[in-house]
């Protein structure tokens, strides 16, 4: 019996080479794609180029059957350049919602020449929670509120601006 040498090979190979070489490019940018896949922004929906804090977070005071004691303290002064993040404001504000609750209103205004897309870092009770505010024309004012459930006792709830193209 003779055996032919290239149909043997033909009949064993069965992803042809072209095949082959797509599959393994497919592959390469797979790999390239991982860390993009596993990358997160911990729940905001836009890349931060700015983050400043406020300047007077808020204390709340629970007593057991009570409203909120809500206090907080501020210093306005002139010469004090107005904004966080180059003429942007964050101006929260705190007060009952229903018991148990407080409803903090986190608006941001835009005083730039530049449309940006701003979100606040609101921390309450050891945690922290992004709240999306969306895009803010030049010279507007976006808002959005929460309400947070507290349990008695002293709570600190403070903000952090956070900006992004």
């Amino acid at each position: 019996m003779i055996v032919d040498p290239v149909a043997s090979t033909a009949d064993t190979e069965t992803v042809p080479s072209v095949l082959r070489s797509r599959l393994a490019l497919l592959g390469l940018f797979g790999i390239f794609l991982i860390p993009l896949g596993l990358s997160s922004l911990h729940g905001l929906t836009h890349v931060i180029t700015c983050r400043a804090g406020t300047r007077a977070p808020f204390t709340l005071a629970v007593s057991e059957r009570g409203e909120p004691m809500v206090t907080s303290a501020a210093t306005l002064t002139p010469d004090v350049a107005n904004g966080l993040c180059g003429g942007l404001t964050l101006d929260m504000a705190v007060g009952a919602d229903r018991p148990g609750r407080v409803r903090v209103t986190l608006p941001i205004t835009n005083n730039t020449r530049y449309t940006w897309r701003g979100s606040v870092k609101l921390a309450v009770r050891g945690a922290s929670v992004p709240v999306d505010i969306g895009e803010i024309a030049p010279g507007e004012t976006k808002a959005d509120s929460v309400s947070v459930k507290i349990g008695p006792g002293a709570h600190k709830v403070d903000g952090t601006l956070l900006i992004g193209p």
